[in-house]
């Protein structure tokens, strides 16, 4: 799934719990019961193995090389991609994943602008998915996967289709190795960055909830983190075209929107722009795209 890329982030119960959650609002539990397979039966001509003739004599192959130790990514030196600020953890603007390219200090310097460009064929992927699904950029920006809640059916299966359409169709890393851009070595190395986020991001929020009275409220919160970090990529590509869109109209509500920031200005953005038909909401994006 969308959100699927940070699972590894939260415990085992939580995971599984907003698995299902997520799952079902997305439509895949089938409901059906498996009938177990029926128990292997003996073949025809079974012989005993008090009745078989003893095995033939190998002779001892020769001892293998010895293989080189797997790398440990957890040797090598990295700069953390959040910080703490009061107390508070301080996500990466372009996510976990891209973030943890960016800082992997294996991807050596000559890499690092086709690193770029594959990146940013990403976003231009996710401009055709904004001008395609203009509604549902608009809600995004309004906040509707920013406020999912685990324990309500409908906000689960709103969010699970604006996932399907907006969520990353192959991780970044996964995909830069199959392509052979980066080795298994860096992918492994950014992996190991991201999960030091994901980690201190999950303790975190268990730290704040420690004390909430209701014990579903941490469960939300790590759905939430979940849900919008993987929609960190949509997200940017919204904002961008938000903020190209709102620059032209050049009303004073717009000028109000533009001089807010994050979340801020996309809710108020998309609150703006959803007073808009969706036809002219196409036209807007079109347009605003193709002058980035």
């Amino acid at each position: 799934m969308a959100a699927g890329s940070s699972m590894h982030l939260l415990s085992r119960t939580t995971r599984a719990s907003v698995a299902v959650a997520l799952a079902l609002a997305a439509g895949s539990g089938s409901g059906q019961i498996v009938t177990p397979a029926p128990p292997p039966q003996p073949e025809p001509n079974y012989t005993p193995i008090a009745d078989r003739p003893p095995p033939p004599i190998r002779q001892a192959a020769a001892p293998a090389e010895p293989a080189e130790p797997a790398f440990d990514p957890s040797t090598v030196e990295f700069e953390p991609i959040y910080r703490v600020e009061n107390g508070a953890l301080i996500r990466p603007e372009e996510g976990g994943e891209l973030a943890s390219l960016k800082a992997n200090p294996l991807i050596p310097d000559d890499l690092r602008p086709v690193i770029d460009a594959l990146l940013e064929d990403r976003v231009r992927a996710m401009y055709n998915v904004i001008i395609v699904n203009p509604r549902e950029a608009v809600r995004l920006a309004q906040g509707e996967a920013r406020t999912i809640d685990v324990g309500d059916r409908a906000s689960l299966e709103a969010v699970a289709q604006l996932a399907r359409e907006f969520g990353p169709q192959g991780g970044a890393i996964t995909t830069m190795l199959q392509q052979g851009v980066i080795t298994d070595d860096m992918a492994q190395m950014s992996r190991h960055i991201w999960q030091d986020y994901s980690q201190a991001a999950s303790a975190s929020i268990m730290e704040r909830f420690r004390d909430a009275e209701d014990p579903n409220d941490q469960l939300r919160e790590q759905a939430r983190f979940l849900m919008n970090e993987s929609l960190t990529g949509a997200y940017n590509a919204i904002e961008t075209v938000f903020r190209q869109v709102l620059g032209g109209l050049g009303t004073p509500d717009a000028a109000e929107a533009l001089a807010l920031e994050g979340d801020a200005f996309l809710e108020a953005a998309g609150n703006l722009l959803s007073e808009r038909s969706d036809e002219e909401l196409t036209e807007l994006f079109r347009a605003a795209i193709g002058g980035l």
